[in-house]
């Protein structure tokens, strides 16, 4: 389970995968529902 960051007609980025610091990742995903990326979350103003 994530948070929806973006979506438009190409990709969904949803913000997923906490890992043991409590951080959580970047997906992308495709319509197809294919992973894309999946990179660091940065969140402006930390």
């Amino acid at each position: 389970m994530g948070y929806l960051l973006s979506r438009d007609k190409q990709t969904t980025i949803i913000a997923a995968e906490r890992n043991d610091e409590g951080e959580y990742r970047d997906i992308t995903l495709i319509p197809t529902g294919s992973i894309v990326s999946v990179e660091p979350l940065t969140v402006a103003g930390v």
